[in-house]
């Protein structure tokens, strides 16, 4: 199973965050000795790690939760997938013909979202089959000499502690060995002061929390300072902002629908509110019975310039589209901006 307890990941996370704090100490401690405790540092680098440690250690423990989740989810993903692969029928030995017997199934080491499948000769014939649900063989990319790229011989020999492949090159002479431990790791016997760095580094959800509130607090002034510094440097377009005239749906049109008659334009419609998310529209069409195969861009091109000119200390705006027309029908879409900070950005584009 690759799904492991949510001990072993959270274990798995906090060797992360204690190994990153070790190595910030280790950059600004001019002597560092375990055994007695003790920790030499000079008092300016010391203020500056100490900072460097708690924003460290806080924002791992703020991305904690999701990490580990994340990696919850993936490895039960992979079990759902292996458990529910089934392996494909009809695969033949190569040496005698006979139907191969399914062993085992993995995940491809080179593509980790394929299924292999392991399959044996019942006459002990070799090689063996690794294959995919489609019945495509696996095929194993050859190793090569570093020297002369010829391909290396492979010879493994496997024991209860380690495997040992030695590689060989017939052209050139090379050769190379290469060993797999199996034995299992104590990683308390090799990390013996981890529990006591996880203490130091890893924060408890009480500290965790006091820095989230923290964070957020420092997050919001940083956010206000970078406000107040950007209105500073943009005085006249934050003043034209204060300035500019909030329009409601019912002044909006009544302001298009009496520059529609000042020309000559009748039968003014407009569509409902189109509100997402993002942004918030108000369609409409007018008719001009004066328009003609000859001058209608020309008419366009006035009315839009007219409607910009009368939206220009408003927060409304004319789509980029302008206006368009069809069979004596003009036709456009407005934007409004509601927020001070939505206003605000509008005009700095526009100037």
């Amino acid at each position: 199973m690759y799904q492991k307890t949510g001990k072993y990941y959270s274990d798995f996370y906090d060797r992360h965050t204690v190994e990153r704090c070790r190595e910030i100490e280790h950059q600004y401690a001019e002597d560092i000795d375990k055994e007695a405790g003790e920790i030499k540092i000079s008092p300016s680098a010391d203020l500056v790690m100490h900072q460097l440690l708690y924003f460290f250690a806080g924002d791992r423990y703020l991305g904690k939760e999701k990490t580990t989740n994340n990696w919850m989810e993936r490895d039960e993903d992979k079990d759902k997938k292996l458990k529910n692969a089934t392996p494909p029928d009809n695969i033949t030995c190569d040496t005698c013909g006979s139907a191969m017997t399914y062993k085992d199934k993995t995940f491809d080491t080179s593509d980790s979202k394929r299924v292999m499948f392991f399959f044996t000769c019942p006459n002990n014939h070799l090689p063996h089959k690794y294959v995919y649900s489609d019945s495509t063989a696996w095929r194993k990319n050859p190793v090569l000499c570093p020297d002369c790229d010829s391909k290396l011989k492979e010879k493994s020999t496997k024991s209860d502690k380690k495997i040992v492949t030695k590689y060989s090159c017939a052209n050139c002479g090379y050769s190379d060995t290469d060993t797999i431990n199996l034995e299992t790791k104590d990683q308390s016997k090799e990390d013996p002061y981890f529990e006591e760095d996880r203490q130091r580094f890893c924060l408890s959800k009480e500290a965790g929390e006091a820095y989230r509130d923290e964070r957020h607090s420092i997050e919001q002034m940083s956010e206000l300072e970078r406000k107040w510094e950007d209105e500073t440097e943009h005085k006249e377009e934050k003043s034209r902002a204060d300035a500019t005239e909030r329009l409601t749906v019912p002044h909006i049109k009544r302001k298009v629908r009496s520059l529609s008659e000042e020309k000559d334009l009748e039968a003014i419609k407009f569509d409902d509110l189109e509100v997402s998310p993002q942004s918030t529209y108000l369609k409409f069409s007018v008719e001009d019975p004066q328009a003609t195969k000859e001058n209608y861009r020309k008419r366009c091109l006035d009315f839009k310039k007219d409607i910009e000119g009368d939206l220009k200390d408003t927060n409304w705006r004319l789509m980029s589209k302008g206006i368009s027309y069809h069979l004596g029908i003009m036709s456009g879409r407005l934007r409004v901006y509601e927020s001070d900070d939505d206003i605000y950005n509008l005009i700095k584009r526009e100037n």
